[in-house]
């Protein structure tokens, strides 16, 4: 398993090939129990927000997803483009984002595939929101109302913007590729009123945001991908903003720009010195 940070993807290797040695034994992708023990129980330091159960019965609904997800004929895209996509704010990351500058936050949020096709619930303990994603387009729904939609500007496979209108206001989502294009520099997101760039480098991990009269720090401390196979890789992100910090935990594959499962929890904090 190959476990990565966003500021030197390069430095890592590819995903390593199945262990024949007779003393450990081979992984069944399909056992939530043995990828957990392989997985996630090594390294529960940077797993601590969930129990073993709740993490092996998201192992056995990504296992679903990923099922039912390669009966799809189309091509998938790269695993290395798959990984850039990981480190970047997501939609779901970003939604969260808005209910904290409104002072409106959830505390815990899931995220998971419905079984209508192309389409994802993004649920907290009073909201669901239902995420529709059909060709280039995104359509989102909130308690069964339509709040927004949302244009994908592709450029071949590369991801250059998620832009349009939630709640009647701008939303911007835009990757800054470097002119390999592949690899992914910074992230531009505006919010409303809001506006601020995420750089992916190892000295940059706070990003201020500017707009509405005002200006706050927010601060990435973790920001972990992990690859548990060449279609199927995990994300980790800790990120501490005002009074919160929100821990995302997102599953993505190749078929999807967006990530197919998560749990995010927001709890309070005191604010980051320094």
């Amino acid at each position: 398993m190959d476990i990565f940070s966003p500021f030197d993807l390069n430095s890592f290797h590819t995903q390593p090939k199945m262990n024949t040695n007779n003393s450990e034994p081979a992984i069944n992708f399909e056992d939530p129990d043995s990828m957990y023990d392989r997985y996630i129980a090594p390294d529960l330091d940077i797993f601590e927000q969930f129990t073993s159960d709740e993490w092996k019965r998201d192992l056995k609904a990504m296992t679903q997803i990923q099922l039912d997800l390669k009966k799809k004929p189309k091509k998938i895209h790269s695993h290395q483009l798959l990984k850039e996509i990981s480190i970047q704010i997501s939609l779901y990351e970003a939604l969260i984002f808005r209910d904290m500058i409104k002072n409106t936050p959830q505390k815990s949020w899931l995220l998971s595939k419905k079984k209508t096709s192309n389409q994802f619930q993004f649920q907290s303990t009073n909201k669901t929101m239902v995420i529709g994603i059909e060709n280039n387009q995104i359509t989102v729904q909130k308690n069964k109302k339509r709040i927004g939609s949302l244009a994908m500007d592709m450029e071949l496979s590369l991801l250059e913007k998620i832009h349009g209108r939630l709640f009647d206001q701008p939303f911007i989502l835009d990757p800054i590729w470097l002119k390999s294009q592949k690899k992914v520099d910074a992230v531009t997101i505006q919010i409303d009123q809001l506006k601020t760039e995420i750089v992916h480098r190892r000295s940059h991990k706070d990003t201020l945001w500017t707009g509405g009269g005002a200006t706050s720090r927010m601060t990435i401390s973790k920001n972990e991908s992990r690859s548990i196979n060449n279609q199927l890789l995990l994300n980790v992100k800790k990120i501490h903003w005002n009074a919160w910090t929100l821990t995302s935990i997102q599953w993505l594959t190749p078929w999807y720009r967006l990530p197919v499962h998560g749990r995010y929890q927001l709890s309070q904090q005191h604010p980051l010195r320094g």
